[in-house]
């Protein structure tokens, strides 16, 4: 075995919030760290409107994203999974995939990227808002937090032992992210 230690962070460049969560993984968080936390606290009535909501229930989330969705007066498109392979194994795929079986989109959705594709320019958790869709082939454009656009094709996620594919799933890979 090889040890590794990872020394970057990708996935966050807000350094006040960077510095919080050092903090909390070294067991050091001091007054400052408690200050910054408390200062980014809102209650119910001044939520703010462009924050993805956290929820600790998959319920909730749903209710959110597909309440939000409802409010866009934009025409719905729908992509759904296709999948091949044992239907335990597929089973275990749908399970621990977060695409969802049926994707349903609008031009102004809050999404999120559930999964890494370095060649397209987004990873796991990368938040967006849909655009449109490509002319040809259909496939979702999102402009990214950080104003990157992209097209996010559909993607496999598969079974493989020894060097053969079991079961596969196909999916866009987004999901609705007002809530997660």
């Amino acid at each position: 075995p090889i040890i590794c230690y990872l020394t970057e962070q990708h996935r966050q460049d807000d350094v006040d919030f960077l510095s919080v969560l050092s903090a909390i993984r070294k067991g050091e968080v001091e007054e400052v760290h408690l200050k910054h936390i408390h200062s980014r606290k809102s209650t119910l009535d001044k939520f703010p409107e462009n924050i993805t909501k956290l929820f600790s229930r998959n319920v909730n989330v749903d209710e959110v994203n597909t309440g939000m969705l409802h409010k866009i007066e934009a025409e719905r498109k729908e992509f759904k999974m296709t999948s091949s392979g044992k239907e335990s194994l597929v089973f275990g795929l749908k399970k621990g995939c977060l695409s969802t079986e049926v994707l349903r989109l609008k031009k102004g959705a809050v999404v999120m990227c559930p999964k890494n594709n370095p060649k397209e320019r987004f990873v796991n958790g990368t938040l967006g808002t849909v655009m449109g869709y490509e002319e040809f082939s259909g496939f979702t454009i999102i402009k990214t937090k950080n104003g990157h656009s992209i097209v996010v094709a559909p993607m496999e996620w598969a079974v493989e032992e020894n060097g053969k594919i079991r079961a596969q799933i196909t999916q866009v890979p987004l999901r609705l992210a007002w809530a997660i």
